[in-house]
């Protein structure tokens, strides 16, 4: 069956990646600045939710709400190569 042209994945479609890039900004600036309520909102609630780290892999909204709650709010700049 050939699908229509519907139906064919939309690449680099300017609304989807201005909303893929507006998700990555408030992300890290919730990041650096320590905005625990914007990073808890922007990670999935539910039971499934998974965030791997540098030293830590964490299953489920609570762990990464504990380890969020629990980690130091200085010294979180990072630098992003492209």
């Amino acid at each position: 069956m050939t699908p229509h042209a519907n139906d064919a994945p939309r690449i680099n479609h300017a609304d989807t990646l201005a909303e893929l890039n507006a998700a990555f900004d408030a992300y890290e600036d919730a990041l650096h600045r320590n905005r625990v309520e914007v990073l808890d909102a922007l990670f999935w609630d539910h039971p499934s939710g998974l965030r791997f780290g540098a030293k830590e892999n964490l299953w489920g909204t609570e762990q990464i709400k504990g380890f969020r709650a629990s980690r130091p709010g200085v010294g979180l700049n990072r630098e992003i190569l492209t």
